[in-house]
């Protein structure tokens, strides 16, 4: 699709403000995807605020009618899409009927309530129109998708709309009735009053029991905990509120003077009136698990008293358990369109990443962050873009050091230090709840606890029941999102598997355990690592190791391929060049340029392999007083035209390769391999026997089979 001029964007946006409308940015649309990254169907693109750790961070919250700030958003994201701020802020609401079934809609209800006046309209990308009106006096505009199951949506107070010229993924909003043309109008009354009446509940309040009712709540009310700044009075005061306004289905007005009345005076601080509108407007509107007015069905004495054990204020609520599935019904999701990091981290995956204290699961753990940003490759795997909330026990300094290093994006958003002491198990579940709230929000694609040990209630790491206690309500927290949990190794180390501390059930709840060891443990200056893995996934490598180079995590293989990396890394430095200063393997030991020699026997099967990829020279013949000497192979290029010994080079449509390599010093006579083909024999070689082939001898004293592909050898085709 098109995408919106960035200059008309800008201009839109400051003159929205100026008209005494704040705004904020939201993300934009291209090429069909959100840019916020998030896998399609986990947001509405191009329809939720961006974030910034400097100057946005609360969202719509942070809605400006500052040109400065205005201009620093829009030279951030010049993309960006605008929303206007509805409520009490603006002076505005909106109407908006949803495509031709809402437009529809609106003309039946315009028959019943009256003609709506000439005011500011939109169309919407969607097909669908937004009409501005006045903000009444006394308020009551609410958020709603299909008001009343009606395809009619309305933005009040604590909303937003998207304004023109804006894209979504259907298409661009343009204005139809400009604010320029005329004046935001004041919506009739019986309009008015149909948007703030909330759907019929299957529970009808009528003023004969309102009195009684209003009682029972008030009973209800203050067996709540009072909220406290800083230790869950959002969760509190969010849960009273949806006690009286869905529980008992007094309404958002009746419920926010209980609330103001018997419940805000206990709260330090005490919550102002905007505050109190705004979470009771969300009660009014947003699902609870439970059906409106479930306080009042049953037994209303029952009801009434028997308030769910809140601890420290957290809501407790009553779902659907037992739920069935048919075998048909049961959906699949392909492995390869989880991967976070591919064979390690996964949305719906639960990774255990274990390794020694100070051994650098952090350093690497930051690493991959920096990959996640853009996607691409990380440790030889790869990496999806993807969005990461990541709770730490280290420092706020600490990963702000990270973050300038690596130069983090803001892919990653921190929950610091939720603790400043071992929590209760209280303080736990509703941490977990909010963790919740935030990902239900939010959407990320990874939660990372970084380590556990200190973000959870357990005392006693090897008692079972407890540790599946506290991890048990992390599977409803998390959603779809991954959950990668960072642990320590046992003093011992343990077993392959086993490393990590506390109990067996711990390492069986998850999908993958990832264990990180220091390649030479006595070596701190070694900066390779070994990545032990093990799964429910054939994605997940047994084994791999990473070394840290030149500012980043490469994959070396598996410990056998690095350590003859090392080998051959050492051998580039002391390997002659010339077969007059050949080495053999006891020689090539005395003058190891390193720290620690390796196994005689590892530095020979090195020695070996890159002799037959004619990598090495070998001379000698491997027996007592002539023993194997090496030096680095340097391959020469015969003539083209004429052959050994007189013979004529073949041509390209010979079936077999031709290669020779005469050895210096050597006699050489010429055979007629199969086929015609001539190649170069060393007669001494000819003459033993069953090893006798025919081919053509190599530099370093092999010989190429006649149908040896000469790529594998590395040698020019037309060779």
């Amino acid at each position: 699709m098109t995408i919106c001029n960035e200059q008309k964007l800008l201009q839109a946006a400051l003159w929205y403000a100026r008209q005494g409308w704040p705004v904020v940015p939201l993300h934009h649309v291209e090429n069909g995807r959100c840019s916020c990254r998030r896998a399609a169907g986990k947001c509405k693109p191009g329809k939720h605020p961006r974030w910034n750790r400097e100057d946005l961070l609360h969202g719509l919250r942070d809605a400006t009618t500052d040109p400065e700030l205005i201009h620093r958003w829009w030279d951030r994201w010049p993309l960006a899409n605008v929303a206007v701020r509805t409520g009490p802020e603006s002076g505005l609401w909106m109407l908006g009927p949803d495509g031709p079934e809402g437009i529809h809609a609106l003309g039946e209800l315009e028959q019943h309530l009256g003609l709506l006046p000439r005011t500011p309209q939109a169309k919407s990308g969607s097909g669908g129109q937004h009409l501005l009106f006045r903000w009444p006096e006394d308020g009551g505009i609410i958020n709603a998708d299909k008001h009343r199951d009606v395809p009619i949506d309305l933005r009040g107070e604590g909303g937003y709309f998207v304004a023109a010229p804006s894209c979504n993924a259907n298409g661009p909003y343009v204005w139809e009735i400009k604010p320029t043309d005329c004046q935001v109008a004041e919506a009739p009354a019986p309009w008015i009053d149909w948007c703030r009446t909330k759907k019929k509940s299957s529970y009808r309040v009528n003023s004969s029991n309102l009195t009684a009712i209003e009682d029972r709540a008030v009973k209800y009310l203050a067996k709540i905990p009072e909220a406290i700044s800083g230790q869950g009075g959002h969760k509190r005061t969010m849960y009273a509120a949806r006690i009286l306004v869905y529980g008992f289905d007094l309404g958002p007005e009746i419920g926010l003077q209980l609330l103001h009345q018997h419940y805000n005076p206990r709260c330090q601080p005490e919550w102002s009136e905007a505050e109190l509108r705004h979470k009771c407007a969300d009660a009014d509107t947003k699902p609870f698990g439970e059906p409106r007015g479930w306080l009042l069905a049953g037994n209303p004495s029952n009801a009434a008293h028997s308030v769910p054990p809140l601890g420290v204020g957290t809501e407790t609520e009553t779902k659907e358990i037992l739920k069935l599935t048919a075998c048909s019904d049961l959906k699949a999701r392909p492995v390869e369109e989880q991967w976070l990091l591919e064979g390690y981290f996964g949305r719906s995956m639960v990774t255990l990443f274990a390794a020694l204290m100070k051994a650098g699961k952090t350093t690497w753990l930051a690493s991959f962050l920096q990959a996640a940003q853009d996607g691409g490759k990380f440790i030889g795997k790869t990496v999806k873009p993807c969005r990461i909330l990541y709770v730490t026990e280290e420092h706020e300094s600490r990963w702000a050091e990270r973050r300038d290093k690596l130069n983090l994006g803001d892919h990653v958003v921190f929950c610091i230090r939720p603790f400043m002491h071992k929590p209760t198990w209280a303080e736990w579940v509703q941490f977990v709840g909010e963790l919740r709230e935030t990902q239900e929000r939010e959407e990320y694609d990874l939660i990372v606890f970084d380590t556990i040990s200190n973000l959870w209630p357990v005392q006693n790491e090897n008692d079972p029941p407890e540790v599946t206690k506290a991890l048990m309500p992390l599977h409803s927290a998390i959603g779809d999102a991954g959950l990668l949990i960072v642990h320590h190794f046992r003093k011992s180390g343990g077993d392959e598997g086993t490393a990590s501390r506390g109990t067996g059930a711990f390492a069986a709840w998850v999908d993958i355990i990832i264990e990180l060891r220091r390649f030479n443990p006595t070596d701190h200056r070694d900066t390779r690592r070994v990545l032990t893995g093990l799964g429910r996934y054939e994605q997940t490598p047994p084994e791999l190791v990473v070394k840290w180079e030149d500012g980043q995590y490469q994959a070396e293989g598996d410990r056998l391929q690095s350590q003859h990396n090392e080998i051959e890394s050492a051998l580039e430095e002391i390997l002659p060049a010339e077969e007059a200063d050949a080495k053999t393997v006891a020689e090539l030991l005395d003058d190891w340029p390193r720290d620690g020699q390796p196994k005689r026997t590892a530095l020979f099967d090195v020695l070996k392999k890159g002799h037959k990829a004619n990598k090495y020279k070998r001379l000698g013949e491997g027996k007592r007083g002539k023993p194997y000497r090496y030096c680095v192979s340097v391959p020469s290029v015969p003539d083209n035209t004429v052959g050994t010994a007189g013979t004529e080079t073949p041509t390209p449509s010979d079936e077999f390769a031709f290669c020779t390599h005469p050895s210096v010093g050597t006699e050489t006579e010429t055979v007629n391999a199969p086929g015609d083909a001539t190649a170069t024999l060393n007669p001494e070689r000819s003459n033993k026997g069953p090893k006798e082939s025919l081919g053509t001898e190599t530099e370093g004293g092999g010989y190429v089979p006649p149908d040896a592909d000469p790529a594998a050898l590395d040698i020019p085709p037309e060779w």
